[in-house]
């Protein structure tokens, strides 16, 4: 079915499943508004553990109180991929602060501390 068919049919363009190749392309390009379409990948639990944990990935540069808690949040993902990821992406921050967020806790699964 072709794009025109859709928007005719629907009134609008249209639309698939995946909504993060929009955020990787943003982020490839460094443009401003990648790190909230970043955010976004990795919180939306529909979508791919493999996207989620590229987000993570390609917040690492991007790193602010915001993406530190997003990070952290992703730390007890149920993927361990994402927790992978969000391992890694911490890794530029001060030593004090890695081991912090990365310490055992008795709610988070001994696994996370792996990278």
């Amino acid at each position: 079915m072709s794009g025109q068919t859709v928007r005719r049919w629907y009134g609008h363009a249209p639309r698939g499943f995946q909504n993060f190749a929009e955020a990787f392309a943003a982020a490839d390009a460094d443009r401003p508004e990648a790190r909230a379409m970043l955010l976004s990948v990795l919180a939306d639990r529909e979508t791919s553990e493999l996207a989620r944990a590229t987000a993570a990935a390609d917040l690492e540069p991007r790193l602010d109180q915001t993406t530190i808690e997003a990070l952290e949040r992703a730390l007890t993902d149920d993927h361990p991929v994402v927790r992978r990821s969000a391992v890694a992406s911490l890794r530029l921050l001060p030593m004090p602060e890695r081991v912090h967020l990365l310490a055992p806790r008795p709610s988070r699964p001994a696994n996370l501390r792996r990278a």
